[in-house]
């Protein structure tokens, strides 16, 4: 399945993506101002992973 949601999640502090199968970098996360922890740890993400 291939979900493109466009949100933003300002309050967002602490995000775990750990072994979700991930292979590209979340596009809702890329404007999440204030994150403070990210794990994406045990993924299959290639590439640049935004600033």
């Amino acid at each position: 399945m291939n979900v493109n949601a466009n949100l933003t999640l300002p309050k967002l502090t602490d995000v775990s993506f750990s072994s979700c199968n991930l292979s590209e970098f979340p596009n809702f996360l890329r404007h999440s101002n204030g994150l403070g922890t990210l794990v994406l740890s045990k993924n299959s993400i290639h590439g640049n992973i935004p600033k």
